[in-house]
């Protein structure tokens, strides 16, 4: 934890300290977990002693430990303190134990970034509270706050190419394609590769190609449809990350994506290297990327969703007739070519 505040700011702040008649004691946040910081979140504590001053400011700072000499900056709040009586005779403090509330948008730019680094993370994360109340040495709760949530995996398609996009009855595609997970996955799945028809009924599995690492790898291989007696038309490569489902992911919906190639007469060979002027529609693309954070150790993650011709497009299947289904009946499928893996 405190690398991580070390690796997104370049410093600490560094709380001052001094003495004053008036003290705040019992600092804590009100809840031990906080899911999403960003919706906001409530500090309570105490005042004890008097003041000479009727109004009194109080600094909130976020940190990774119970250091209270250093932390990020959070907010500021001013406290009124009871004053009457004897002329010069001390203001007291308010009564009973006082909360505030820190909202997402209303606080310092750093604790901003900070939580909205915490609330994406993948994992859960310790957080104190440090506060100095005007005149007074600055104190840390006893114990911290749970923050974030310990977040599943998902893979997904973030990039592909398919070359060529029209072949004859007996050549072959050469595909590539970056399969990712935001959150790391301690089982590793595979990518099923299938030939379908223009409907994305399945003919043919490939083969499965193991995933390399819990966040995800890139992949090249090399398919031939010679042998497969296909008939000239239009076909889908349709690629399915976890087709048997032996991760638990986020998102179950969102595994599948695809090619469009045309297959053309062997007598036309000479045509296989015109570009496919259609891009798939028969289902609706997903910006499955939308709303993630950017994690610089994913390499290559891009924000884009791909809808140019000949590069892979990701689906989710209809609530009436999942598109899953589809590659999930056996029975459906000739199993018996294999992929050539060229990376």
């Amino acid at each position: 934890m405190k690398n991580l505040f070390i690796s997104i700011f370049f410093s600490l702040v560094f709380i001052t300290t001094s003495t004053s008649a008036a003290q705040l004691n019992n600092l804590a946040f009100q809840n031990s977990t906080i899911p999403t910081p960003l919706s906001g979140f409530s500090v309570e504590y105490d005042i004890f002693g008097t003041s000479p001053l009727a109004e009194l400011s109080v600094s909130f700072f976020l940190s990774g430990d119970s250091n209270p000499n250093t932390g990020i900056p959070l907010a500021t709040r001013r406290v009124a303190f009871r004053c009457g009586g004897q002329p010069g005779s001390p203001c007291q403090p308010p009564v009973g134990r006082q909360s505030e509330f820190f909202s997402g948008f209303a606080i310092q730019e750093q604790a901003r970034t900070l939580l909205e680094t915490l609330q994406n993370s993948c994992s859960t994360t310790p957080l104190y509270v440090v506060a100095r109340l005007q005149g007074d040495n600055a104190r840390a709760s006893n114990s911290p706050t749970v923050v974030g949530t310990l977040k599943l995996p998902d893979f997904l398609f973030d990039s592909g190419t398919i070359t060529p996009s029209v072949i004859p009855t007996d050549g072959s595609v050469t595909i590539t394609y970056s399969v990712r997970s935001i959150c790391p996955s301690p089982i590793l799945p595979g990518v099923s590769v299938y030939l379908a028809d223009s409907e994305f009924n399945p003919l043919v599995l490939f083969g499965t190609v193991g995933v390399l690492g819990p966040f995800g790898s890139n992949h090249s291989i090399i398919l031939s449809v010679n042998g497969l007696n296909l008939e000239p038309g239009s076909y889908n490569i349709v690629l399915y990350a976890d087709v048997n489902q032996r991760v638990q992911e986020s998102n179950e919906n969102n595994n599948i994506g695809a090619f469009s190639v045309d297959v053309i007469a062997a007598l036309q060979e000479g045509l296989a290297n015109k570009p496919n002027p259609e891009l798939i529609m028969a289902r609706p693309p997903v910006n499955f990327i939308d709303n993630t954070p950017n994690i610089d150790y994913i390499p290559n993650f891009e924000s884009v969703y791909f809808s140019d011709e000949n590069k892979i497009k990701v689906y989710e299947g209809s609530p009436n007739k999942p598109l899953e289904n589809n590659f999930l009946d056996k029975n459906k499928i000739i199993n018996a070519f294999e992929l050539k893996i060229s990376e």
